[in-house]
């Protein structure tokens, strides 16, 4: 196989044509010096299109609708807004529910117990025992043991509260329309994750 050539061309490209009357030469000869810029053009075209993946990639990973942490956050919000309606009948907001859940697993706790299973401080949990006593719902006391320590307790009321509280988990359950299964599973990769960036280096 031979391709054309123009000898008397300064041009030594395997691509020129003169009007000259070309010669034919190897294909061999004539592909050296095309396959070297064919290979130049090959990487450039490769290294630009690597540099456009990474522009896609770096752009995608703060795309709103593409960040798990803004998923659970509006889920969070969902949650919230199903079950204010029904917390506010009883008198509760979401966290003082969730402080009466851990009491009616068992009673009496300590206020570093609750705050223990709740994931909060005391700073933030004393404030909602308080407003749960003066609505009636639990009762505070000095451990006999050590009065450093806070013992909380149901009240009669408190106690009695949990037969209305009964039907919400269940509703939310529903509302999701979600198997128990698959409501299980992401339930445990949740706690999974949250427990990851609870121990994760914070800088």
């Amino acid at each position: 196989m031979a391709v054309p050539f123009d000898r008397n061309s300064s041009d030594n490209s395997p691509d020129f044509v003169g009007n000259r009357k070309a010669s034919l030469l190897p294909v061999s000869v004539c592909l050296q010096p095309t396959c070297c810029v064919a290979v130049h053009i090959a990487a450039w075209e490769i290294d630009r299109q690597l540099q456009d993946m990474a522009a896609q990639a770096m752009s995608k990973d703060i795309l709103l609708d593409e960040q798990l942490c803004f998923a659970i956050y509006s889920a969070t919000h969902a949650f919230n807004r199903f079950y204010k309606p029904r917390l506010d009948r009883l008198g509760l907001t979401y966290p003082q529910y969730l402080v009466m859940m851990v009491l009616w697993e068992e009673e009496p706790q300590t206020v570093g117990s609750i705050g223990e299973r709740l994931l909060l401080d005391s700073s933030t949990l004393t404030p909602l025992l308080k407003r749960l006593e003066t609505a009636g719902y639990v009762s505070r006391t000095r451990s006999s043991r050590d009065e450093r320590v806070v013992e909380v307790t149901l009240t009669p009321v408190g106690r009695s509260l949990r037969e209305d509280a009964c039907p919400i988990p269940e509703a939310a359950k529903s509302a999701t329309g979600t198997s128990m299964t698959e409501l299980n599973e992401l339930r445990h990769q949740l706690v999974t994750i949250r427990d990851a960036l609870n121990t994760a280096d914070p800088a």
